[in-house]
């Protein structure tokens, strides 16, 4: 009887390996490493440490980030940053899809004690093939409370503002992919009063879970606190683990 039970076990035994790999993984896990350059408020050599977490659902997903960043110059600290998102999407597979998200960011470098911000707005797939490409583009009304840094006065601490969004994701021979995102966010009471936001990141893998990439961020604020610059540059190599 032993003898009879033991194959039926192990073939039940793969038939649920197979079944399990074949499951597609809702959540995806990553650790980033970075080295950083900056330029603007920031003029120098940075590190930085950071995760994030996706949930890949047809009706509702989640994505939620961080990044820490740091930085000495002959032994005085001269970059300090902690980034932190979250977003839902629903339907994120559609053709439209709606989403709502939220951003924190601390940096006094940048002329933040604190900035958060808080989006609504949906989603418009131009073209899409999966695995090889994606197109979108977005549209979102913002609010934005600030707590500045130093001398802020006359500035807005409560900005209502709309933000168009541009994303594109290309797959790049066998193991490349490049991604580009940019944001355009002016204040709803002055056009004037505008942010540009436009990251690049051109990624490929060293090993199936390893990929090292290097990423070129340009951000632009039309309207800035007394000695704060209103341009800031950063390009970083990366690391990223996945699981």
């Amino acid at each position: 009887m032993k003898q009879k039970l033991f194959p039926l076990i192990i073939l039940a035994a793969l038939a649920f390996t197979l079944n399990a790999q074949e499951t597609p993984r809702k959540w995806k896990f990553h650790l980033d490493g970075s080295g950083l350059i900056n330029s603007g408020n920031v003029n120098s050599i940075s590190i930085s440490q950071g995760g994030g977490a996706d949930r890949n659902d047809s009706i509702i997903a989640f994505s939620g980030s961080y990044k820490y960043i740091y930085g000495e110059q002959e032994h005085i600290m001269s970059n300090r940053e902690l980034a932190t998102g979250i977003q839902f999407d629903l339907w994120q597979y559609n053709r439209f899809s709606p989403f709502v998200a939220a951003t924190d960011l601390i940096n006094r470098f940048k002329g933040y004690d604190n900035k958060l911000s808080l989006l609504a707005g949906a989603k418009y797939r131009i073209y899409s093939l999966p695995g090889i490409c994606d197109y979108s583009v977005s549209a979102a009304f913002v609010g934005e409370f600030i707590n500045y840094y130093g001398d802020a006065d006359g500035l807005k601490t409560e900005i209502a503002r709309l933000s168009v969004r541009a994303k594109i994701k290309q797959k790049i021979g066998e193991n490349v992919n490049l991604s580009h995102t940019t944001f355009y966010q002016p204040a709803i009471h002055d056009f004037g009063d505008f942010s540009i936001n436009s990251t690049t990141r051109l990624e490929t893998s060293i090993l199936k879970n390893l990929f090292v990439g290097i990423v070129f961020t340009y951000e632009h604020r039309s309207v800035v606190p007394e000695n704060v610059k209103k341009n800031d540059t950063r390009t970083e190599l990366s690391l990223r683990v996945t699981f």
